[in-house]
């Protein structure tokens, strides 16, 4: 494992093998960026609606993945 020292002199340990992503983030990254690129070519889709419709779906999305920790227990 590799040392890094910070400013404040603690040390983070990281580990050697692990990927910066994950395999299966990168396959969705890559069926994304291939869906939008034959929407924007094959469909004639223009770019302004490709990004307002991903900023539109991108939010329900990040707000589930940062609630996913959370637990909320009801009594």
């Amino acid at each position: 494992m590799d040392h890094l020292s910070t400013e404040t002199g603690n040390v983070a340990t990281v580990p050697k093998n692990k990927p910066l992503i994950s395999t299966q983030i990168l396959a969705v990254c890559v069926v994304l960026i291939a869906l939008a690129v034959t929407a924007v070519t094959v469909f004639k889709v223009s770019v302004g609606s490709l990004f307002f419709m991903g900023a539109l779906l991108a939010c329900p999305l990040i707000h589930v993945l940062m609630m996913r920790g959370m637990d909320h227990k009801h009594d």
